[in-house]
């Protein structure tokens, strides 16, 4: 009986390190997702983003990510280089995936800043929505 006990348990915690390697591995891939969108946007590839992403009709928000005065690509790409990221991780479940976000500021820019919602879906980050805000 001590056995069946003693060898359930270190199944257990093997189960339990598998999880939080899946999950580093989720976080890690955030941040490189971000690096990646970064880089596709400053050289205006819409088509990227049309790709990763489950935004139905990218064109429509063309303009706040590439033309605009104070569109993300401005925004990442000032002279004065003092942008800041937000990146947040939620654990999914069974029921729900996992989601991430960016927050995306520059104080040339300010109060205007990008809230970029993702989801990973088949350990696959894409881009749920992109917000420029605050919202006139």
């Amino acid at each position: 009986m001590k056995k069946i006990l003693i060898t359930l348990i270190v199944i257990l915690f093997i189960l339990v390190s598998c999880l939080e390697d899946l999950d580093s591995v989720r976080k890690e891939s955030l941040f490189a997702f971000y690096d990646e969108m970064k880089t596709q946007i400053l050289n205006d590839d819409i088509n990227w983003i049309e790709k990763n992403s489950n935004i139905e009709n990218v064109e429509n928000i063309k303009n706040i990510i590439l033309d605009n005065t104070d569109s993300l690509k401005k925004l990442i790409s000032s002279s004065n280089k003092e942008y800041s990221v937000t990146i947040n991780y939620t654990i999914g479940d069974s029921a729900n995936p996992s989601k991430g976000y960016y927050i995306v500021r520059n104080t040339e820019f300010s109060p205007t800043y990008y809230y970029i919602r993702l989801v990973n879906n088949s350990n696959k980050w894409k881009i749920e929505s992109i917000d420029k805000l605050p919202l006139k």
